[in-house]
């Protein structure tokens, strides 16, 4: 695998790690009543917002590059690449909440 994929994937691993804390802190802050730390509460919100478009963005890249249809690059696909794929595709399904769809397709008048 190129210097430049494992650096990418590196980086895609680093902010899913930061998405998944920043995911923990919110849900204990929605919980914890202690006013000495609801103000931290935003800035976690933000950094899981945050965190979260740019896995979708480097994933979208990666995936980009992976499957470019004029190079065969199906050779770089590492079983950590194949684990972020598997990942994306779950955000995105879980992302798309009920109430996304049901106001896009199904309530549409």
């Amino acid at each position: 695998m190129p210097r430049l994929i494992e650096i990418i994937v590196g980086v895609i691993i680093l902010v899913k790690i930061i998405f998944v804390i920043s995911l923990i802190l919110e849900k204990y802050l929605k919980f914890n009543n202690d006013s000495k730390l609801q103000k931290y509460k935003l800035r976690v919100t933000k950094t899981k917002k945050i965190t979260e478009y740019i896995f979708m963005a480097l994933m979208s890249c990666l995936m980009i590059f992976v499957f470019y249809p004029r190079k065969n690059n199906i050779n770089y696909m590492s079983h950590e690449i194949k684990i972020l794929i598997y990942m994306f595709a779950w955000i995105v399904l879980i992302s798309s909440t009920v109430d996304e769809i049901d106001d896009y397709y199904f309530l549409k008048k």
